[in-house]
């Protein structure tokens, strides 16, 4: 989480700060980020980048919620209960054709491909069985679809029949 004084801070300073973040974790996997490379792009000294972050993966991990939020808006406020197969199929979908045109596909990208997996997010852990199921399988389906874009199609229908097997 960022410090309150990075959050305090004027609007612009902070969009440039984020573009700075977010130009780095697109760029690099976060083992090869460096906050040498955030403070130029971003403006700042290193001494301001430490008290808005405290570390490199503290930046990553701001970076990484605030682009999870934006992509996940569409299931904001939602049931998740009450979504079909179709829905997360579709959305799934939509999310692939739409991604490439998004000012965080890379960002994505390198997230899917090379970051999660040295990630320890605990919080999938603690859904339940199905929900736990349903994330596991749409998000490796949108990896595939990254690795082997030419697959897609193909993805997304097995996405549907393993998901019309869990309804």
């Amino acid at each position: 989480m960022p410090s309150s004084t990075f959050l305090n801070l004027p609007q612009a300073k902070k969009e440039r700060i984020n573009a700075a973040l977010l130009n780095e974790f697109s760029a690099h996997p976060l083992a090869d980020a460096q906050v040498a490379r955030i403070i130029k792009d971003a403006k700042i000294s290193r001494g301001a980048y430490y008290k808005y972050f405290i570390t490199l993966k503290g930046g990553y991990d701001y970076t990484r919620r605030m682009v999870l939020s934006t992509i996940h808006r569409p299931f904001a406020g939602k049931r998740l209960n009450q979504l079909k197969p179709a829905d997360y199929v579709n959305a799934a979908r939509s999310f692939l054709e739409d991604s490439s045109e998004s000012e965080y596909f890379e960002f994505i990208q390198m997230d899917i491909l090379h970051n999660q997996k040295n990630l320890d997010d605990s919080t999938i852990i603690q859904l339940p069985s199905k929900r736990w199921a349903i994330t596991i399988l749409c998000h490796e389906t949108i990896k595939e679809a990254m690795e082997i874009p030419d697959d897609s199609e193909k993805l997304l229908q097995r996405l549907q029949i393993s998901l019309e097997a869990l309804s």
